[in-house]
């Protein structure tokens, strides 16, 4: 019997009906849709407490409205396509060990940030990987952001964080990937500071305004992936990148031919020091897909 089920996929172009939680026994639901139609997921998905999974392709994720007939998603791990999400403490409260949350926002430049209060992200203390993209006009208005101890993944599309603000995510003790894609920064400058990004093994700088990069192997001890796309006015990759002990692989993407003579360069200095091990990917748009 249907009730039975605890994996669904399927693809549907209209909203869910409210009967999907007459699935008592579902954990995982994956709902794909042919349209680029957003619709709003039923309230009703408060009360499938069974859930792990839910990816639902830019959805809205229905707010309970502080209801106390709805339950608490304790075992909810994934949330994967909620749009314009917004991070009350009625709503956080109720996927308390959330693992995997990708939300997107879709918002005019005057946008008011606190309205979605994602600073308070912080409390969700079992999150582990995050993916968050903003699309829409220039903001004026910066959301803040705040992220758990625990976060290893951290993707950040159109943020526009200062860069002198990435303070915050370097402190972050157990980070292994970042991918700074499209206008997640700012400015012309980045200089981390020492001690930051600890753990960070996976690095993707995706920046159209960065210039000038000062870092070095204290900033990065256990890189073993550089990814840099589309920075078409950085000058060069710092030379002491190179001299990071575990660092594999440079992945350049449309990149300026400074930034390639300097990987190069990078890459014949540690061969002259015995580091065969330093690889050096050169390609463009069409080569990389990922």
């Amino acid at each position: 019997m249907l009730v039975n089920l605890r994996y669904l996929s399927f693809t549907y172009d209209k909203a869910l009906p409210p009967s999907i939680s007459k699935l008592w026994n579902l954990q995982t639901l994956v709902h794909h849709r042919s349209s680029h139609m957003c619709l709003l997921l039923p309230i009703e998905i408060w009360m499938m407490p069974k859930l792990r999974h839910i990816c639902s392709i830019t959805s809205f994720f229905p707010d309970p409205c502080g209801a106390g007939s709805f339950c608490v998603l304790e075992n909810l791990q994934t949330l994967a396509g909620a749009k314009n999400f917004r991070c009350s403490k009625d709503i956080l409260e109720r996927i308390p060990n959330i693992r995997k949350l990708v939300i997107s926002y879709d918002v005019s430049s005057s946008v008011d940030w606190s309205e979605y209060q994602l600073e308070a992200l912080v409390n969700l203390h079992e999150l582990q990987t995050v993916s968050l993209l903003i699309y829409g006009s220039d903001i004026v208005n910066r959301p803040k952001l705040a992220f758990p101890q625990k976060l290893k993944r951290l993707n950040l599309s159109g943020c526009q964080i200062p860069w002198k603000s990435m303070t915050t995510i370097g402190a972050l003790p157990n980070l292994e990937v970042l991918k700074l894609q499209y206008d997640a920064c700012r400015g012309t400058e980045w200089e981390p500071l020492e001690g930051e990004f600890c753990q960070l093994k996976y690095l993707r700088l995706c920046s159209y305004d960065l210039v000038h990069w000062r870092a070095n192997e204290t900033h990065f001890p256990r890189l073993q992936y550089l990814s840099i796309r589309y920075c078409v006015k950085l000058e060069e990759i710092p030379s002491s990148i190179g001299e990071i002990s575990t660092l594999r692989m440079i992945e350049l993407l449309d990149c300026p031919p400074s930034v390639v003579n300097s990987a190069k360069q990078l890459q014949e200095e540690q061969e002259g020091m015995g580091n065969e091990d330093l690889k050096v990917r050169i390609g463009s748009l069409l080569d990389f897909r990922s």
